[in-house]
């Protein structure tokens, strides 16, 4: 923000008691049109361009305002807030998107066409990441609501506000698809890494996301059958109850007639019971091919019994101690923090106690990287990409102020990794 000489000048302009107001509401709803913004300030017009000239706001087709990236980006990571599907405005997201390629198509500076495709590249890459982390809370929430939660009704309500949040992964899913199809804009733009990001899209984040919301989605299902099941049941039992505390149990309904004729119990095991087959079948053709294979396997379970008899040549028996490996990701995750190398160099020379191939070490760098995203740091550029045995990987490194190591950490043995 060149407007501003000092950070002094800044504070005090963020500080005013209208601009507080302006920068809550994009913070909620990221985009707001022009006209409802002037409205909000009962008219002050004058007083929205000055923002935009001095960078805190950007109108770029003097229909919508947004607040500068910049100061977006600083109030999401110090407030470590991740884009919730729940409030996430999917509509305006998407239109951003297609309004900046109709923009590329009518601009003739290329320096502008740039900045368009510089900003399309950002909230595809957003997007991803809110598609992600928003599947993988989604996950633990339905299965942490489902066993923690104690009121049937309560239960049933979470489950169902989590399916809705799942519907509308998959619609931003599915609009997001239909903008990385357009081959007309990604051919004309011939940008090499919004190509490669394109792709890391619809692979990486998108197909894996709609797998697993399809499986969490009949999981989901299965739950509300299951609680609708078990609050049947569980109303019948009152009622019973209620009769039987106020006497009226056997007045009012047959619980003896059915309780004469039906002795199983409730959470009883399954009565199993053998029925021997008459003479007249055993003489058919039926019977006798039931005869044959109930020989053949009474034979085969004697064969069985001879072969277990037999004395085992005590040379084919393996002696040696068979080491399991057990990795703590926690531990290898500080150490690495610890250290001056990025995360593949370092697990691919992580001392394990066993021998650990490629492809474990490259399954443990995935590990980390996936559960441990908050604290690295990921870098898209090309350069900055590791080859090895035909394979790329991206270069992570730790986030800055994560260096040091808690103390529980440093108390955590060298066995403990592996």
């Amino acid at each position: 923000m060149p407007a501003f000489q000092s950070v002094d000048q800044l504070l005090l302009e963020l500080g005013n008691n209208k601009v507080r107001r302006i920068i809550d509401m994009l913070f909620k709803h990221r985009e707001v049109s022009f006209d409802l913004m002037v409205d909000m300030l009962d008219g002050d017009e004058k007083f929205i361009r000055s923002l935009i000239a001095k960078g805190v706001l950007v109108s770029e087709d003097e229909d919508k305002v947004q607040l500068d990236e910049q100061l977006m980006s600083f109030l999401e990571g110090f407030m470590e807030i991740r884009d919730d599907i729940q409030n996430f405005e999917i509509d305006a997201r998407i239109k951003g998107i297609k309004r900046r390629i109709r923009l590329y198509f009518l601009e003739d500076d290329i320096s502008e066409k740039d900045k368009y495709v510089d900003k399309i590249k950002d909230e595809l890459k957003r997007l991803g990441k809110v598609i992600r982390r928003n599947v993988i809370d989604l996950s633990r929430l339905v299965m942490q609501d489902y066993k923690t939660a104690d009121n049937p009704e309560v239960r049933k309500l979470k489950i169902q506000n989590h399916n809705e949040k799942a519907d509308k992964l998959i619609e931003l899913i599915e609009a997001l698809e239909g903008i990385l199809k357009d081959d007309y804009f990604f051919t004309a733009v011939q940008d090499e890494q919004l190509n490669r990001l394109a792709n890391h899209l619809r692979h990486d984040y998108l197909k894996p996301a709609r797998t697993n919301l399809l499986e969490l989605s009949q999981e989901i299902v299965a739950f509300i059958n299951r609680i609708v099941y078990h609050q049947r049941i569980f109303k019948k039992l009152m009622k019973i109850k209620r009769l039987r505390d106020h006497y009226e149990l056997e007045k009012y309904t047959n619980i003896e007639e059915v309780l004469a004729q039906d002795r199983t119990l409730f959470m009883d095991t399954r009565p199993q019971f053998r029925t021997r087959p008459s003479l007249d079948h055993l003489r058919s053709d039926e019977g006798y091919d039931m005869i044959l294979k109930l020989a053949g396997k009474q034979q085969h379970r004697s064969q069985k019994l001879i072969k277990a008899g037999e004395v085992l040549d005590l040379d084919m028996i393996n002696t040696k101690p068979v080491i399991e490996q057990r990795i703590n990701y926690g531990s290898i995750k500080d150490k690495f923090i610890s250290s001056d190398k990025d995360l593949f160099s370092f697990i691919m020379d992580f001392p394990f106690k066993v021998e650990t191939p490629f492809e474990e070490r490259t399954k443990v760098f995935c590990k980390i990287a996936l559960l441990y995203e908050s604290e690295m740091e990921f870098s898209a550029e090309k350069e900055d990409r590791l080859q090895l045995n035909g394979k790329e990987f991206a270069k992570v490194t730790p986030k800055k102020g994560n260096k040091s190591k808690s103390k529980a950490t440093e108390l955590v043995m060298d066995s403990d990794v592996n």
